[in-house]
């Protein structure tokens, strides 16, 4: 079809599929073909939701908040309004695996001023389970806690969220009984 933009995306989402399986090494190969050919054709379709794929990829903290500085920086710049949802959902994982709660409230605070004239369901999940896992990270492990994390778990097993249910097993593993 000649529609580059796409291209970049399918290398984008093969990174994450390589990140998933563990292979960081193709993962980044991947996701830096994907960026050539955004920076070639535009960044405006996929830019600010490549940044989140590239920021999971790294692993160092500064790294990584460097990656997703740049993609929130093209959100403010402008880009096709999915990236507002998709950036931020990357995003919240990369800075949950480093420990930045404060981050990571700070996106679901900008997920959920976003979407506040029109929710989306899948948007209130993103944003629900990076607070709650936030929680867990600065140490609750309160009842609440549990059965945040347990109605989370549910939640997403009904709408097959299967990529956002191994930090909340995790974090179910560690709180209270």
């Amino acid at each position: 079809m000649g529609a580059h933009r796409f291209e970049a995306q399918g290398f984008a989402l093969l990174a994450l599929v390589a990140l998933r399986r563990g292979d960081r090494v193709v993962a980044r190969e991947r996701a830096e073909h994907a960026l050539a050919i955004c920076r070639q054709y535009g960044m405006g379709q996929i830019g600010p939701w490549l940044h989140g794929v590239l920021a999971l990829i790294e692993t160092e903290p500064e790294a990584r908040r460097r990656r997703l500085e740049q993609g929130m920086g093209m959100l403010g710049r402008g880009s096709v309004s999915h990236n507002q949802l998709q950036l931020p959902e990357l995003a919240i994982d990369a800075l949950l695996e480093i420990g930045d709660w404060s981050g990571v409230e700070r996106l679901c605070d900008h997920l959920g001023d976003y979407t506040a004239a029109e929710p989306l369901p899948m948007a209130d999940f993103v944003r629900a389970r990076g607070l709650a896992l936030a929680q867990v990270g600065r140490g609750d492990r309160s009842p609440a806690a549990r059965d945040a994390l347990l109605a989370l778990k549910s939640q997403g097993e009904q709408a097959e969220l299967n990529s956002l249910l191994p930090a909340v097993d995790a974090a179910i593993a560690t709180v209270a009984q």
